[in-house]
């Protein structure tokens, strides 16, 4: 939130910051919010189809939702690096199949601070494609960032995986539906 915050310091507007738990309904009032953005969430939330129906009830018609997730590629690359070599995979615990959307648990800060195991819901992007498009959104742009030599100069620890996207980066609109609730 307070990255959030600093980030936006400069941009003119009005800004409210919220922070609650997406497995639950927000206590927001339906057609109140013109932007939703989030940032390496969607991977980490139980119910991927009741969480970005929440987030179309929230947003005002023409409403914009932006959101970054761990591409599924980038998962099933290490997943298939373990198969292939056999040391143990230090990322994503346990291995898993591109199709597989079992639990599992994602392990940040092992390069650069104490471990955290976050859940993590392997999607594949269909997944998040039908997920929003069965709430009602229209998608506007999906960008796979690819490593540059500017961002492996800033993260090294980056620098094996410059042949695979690492996020997912998705627009979405809240497209206009005859009977708004």
């Amino acid at each position: 939130m307070e990255f959030a915050r600093k980030n936006l310091q400069s941009i003119k507007g009005q800004f409210e910051y919220v922070q609650a738990d997406l497995n639950n309904p927000l206590n927001l009032e339906s057609l109140s919010v013109d932007i939703v953005t989030s940032s390496m969430v969607l991977s980490e939330i139980d119910n991927l189809h009741k969480t970005i129906q929440e987030t179309y009830r929230i947003l005002n018609v023409g409403g914009v939702y932006i959101f970054t997730v761990i591409h599924p590629t980038y998962v099933f690359k290490r997943n298939m690096q373990e198969k292939q070599t056999g040391k143990p995979n230090k990322k994503i615990i346990p291995p898993r199949g591109y199709f597989d959307r079992e639990r599992s648990a994602f392990i940040l800060g092992v390069e650069t601070h104490a471990e955290i195991r976050a859940p993590h819901y392997n999607r594949t992007v269909q997944d998040y494609i039908d997920a929003l498009l069965s709430a009602g959104f229209s998608i506007k742009r999906i960008l796979e960032p690819e490593l540059n030599e500017e961002l492996l100069r800033i993260a090294p620890r980056f620098s094996e995986d410059i042949d695979c996207p690492i996020s997912l980066i998705v627009k979405a609109v809240k497209a206009p539906r005859e009977n708004l609730t």
